[in-house]
């Protein structure tokens, strides 16, 4: 077979296998493509529609996380909102037991989270707890802990209680709590140590 024959076979068995892994119509994990592609990124990473509402889909994490990477790749995004994405892919790959890919990802969030120490250590742990490492991902929760909390923190959760008074109020350090479930729940997988579940408050 020539090459230009063996790139056209290539090239077609990819397409093939694109087309088969696109859900189609009528399934759960359908989405409007091209529409979706097209939102602004605050509408894209907004609750009613794209790839939260698959995510929340067991069978769609995939086709969630595959989603974050288009929108990040072909819509282009600045520093902030590549942060989010990555973050978000990252723990959906975490979650479908893709640990080396996950954590791939989060170390390149590391020197991005250097103006936020909060996000740092957080990522940290991540990587920790993905990595089996139980020293590294104690020693992250201590350097989470010890963060002082921002400057206007405390007004800030005072305005969150008077404009949501049902929610439950931001706590500092943010995802602390995230960080003893994973040591509550050590060796487990990923979905289920980042479950409430295993957090301080459910015990």
């Amino acid at each position: 077979m020539t090459f230009a024959k063996s790139a056209v076979l290539h090239l077609a068995l990819a397409l093939l296998a694109s087309c088969a892994s696109a859900p189609s119509p009528g399934d759960p994990c359908y989405y409007d493509r091209e529409a979706v592609l097209a939102l602004s990124y605050d509408e894209f990473d907004g609750d009613a529609v794209a790839w939260r509402r698959l995510a929340d889909q067991d069978a769609c994490i995939e086709v969630a996380a595959d989603l974050l990477e288009a929108f990040r790749v072909e819509r282009g995004t600045n520093m902030r909102q590549t942060r989010s994405l990555v973050h978000h892919e990252a723990q959906l790959r975490a979650a479908l037991g893709e640990s080396r890919r996950a954590v791939r990802m989060l170390r390149t969030l590391l020197p991005l989270s250097e103006d936020t120490p909060e996000m740092f250590a957080y990522h940290e742990a991540e990587i920790a707890f993905l990595e089996n490492d139980l020293a590294s991902l104690q020693a992250a929760r201590d350097r989470l802990a010890a963060v002082p909390p921002p400057a206007g923190f405390a007004e800030g959760v005072e305005s969150f209680k008077a404009r949501y008074p049902d929610m439950a109020a931001p706590v500092w350090p943010l995802n602390l709590d995230v960080v003893d479930g994973f040591l509550n729940c050590f060796n487990k997988p990923y979905a289920e140590a980042y479950s409430t579940e295993c957090r301080p408050s459910a015990n």
